[in-house]
């Protein structure tokens, strides 16, 4: 009887060794999850102040930057306003690239 207890206690050891074994799998893999969504989101924070910086908005303050994002938030794609401005930064965008680096576009 003494036997099979201790065989058991070991078992029972074994598997508590597997189980923290898989916690410690599990929590490096939710690390790894979350830090590329947070490197996602920073990607995409640098590429919203490049898009500021292109527009000249850059040094704007920002009460009426927020106010200005406020604004246009609410447009439907589906609207020609949508259209219209979408149009107008595709455009800068392309002038953009075609141009050499560092050029400044103007916003006019």
């Amino acid at each position: 009887m003494v036997t099979t207890d201790n065989a058991a206690a070991e078992k029972i050891k074994k598997l508590e060794e597997a189980i923290a074994k898989k916690k410690a799998l599990l929590i490096r893999e939710k690390g790894r999850i979350s830090e590329k969504e947070r490197r996602a989101k920073v990607r995409k924070l640098v590429e919203l102040g490049g898009l500021a910086d292109m527009a000249g908005l850059i040094d704007s303050d920002r009460g009426f930057l927020l106010g200005v994002l406020l604004e246009v938030r609410d447009i439907s794609p589906t609207s020609a306003r949508f259209q219209e401005l979408k149009t107008k930064g595709e455009a800068l965008l392309r002038e953009r690239k075609s141009s050499p680096k560092g050029d400044r576009i103007s916003n006019g």
